[in-house]
């Protein structure tokens, strides 16, 4: 059976802000200044987050799935996670390296035409 694809016509606004992927730690806490720093230690992600896309290795770092992000800054300051990847730094106890950034995008408004 032959499958099709179809191509869908959207507008697109122009980007209306960027944001980065970046390695958090705690203000009174090293920085992470490179991905092998990562080995053998307790990283918190959310769970849309996939290690692999940002060429990090599963079976060296130790990943800690959490369901929500607020969750994770709490496992954070309870020392429950070393550091924890993220974007927006929605937090001011909270530091990142801004030489070391995992991933660049950003958000725009898309709708259809109808």
């Amino acid at each position: 059976m032959a499958s099709a694809f179809f191509k869908i016509d959207i507008i697109e606004s122009k980007p209306l802000f960027t944001f980065d992927y970046v390695i958090y730690t705690l203000k009174n806490q090293l920085l992470v200044r490179n991905l092998e720093e990562l080995n053998c230690k307790r990283v918190g992600v959310t769970l849309a987050f996939n290690p692999s896309a940002f060429g990090l290795d599963q079976n060296k770092i130790k990943f800690d799935t959490i369901s929500k992000i607020d969750f994770s800054i709490r496992k954070l300051k309870d020392g429950r996670v070393d550091m924890i990847i993220r974007r927006y730094p929605d937090e001011k106890d909270l530091h990142y390296y801004k030489n070391l950034v995992l991933y660049s995008s950003y958000d725009r408004l898309i709708c259809h035409p109808t």
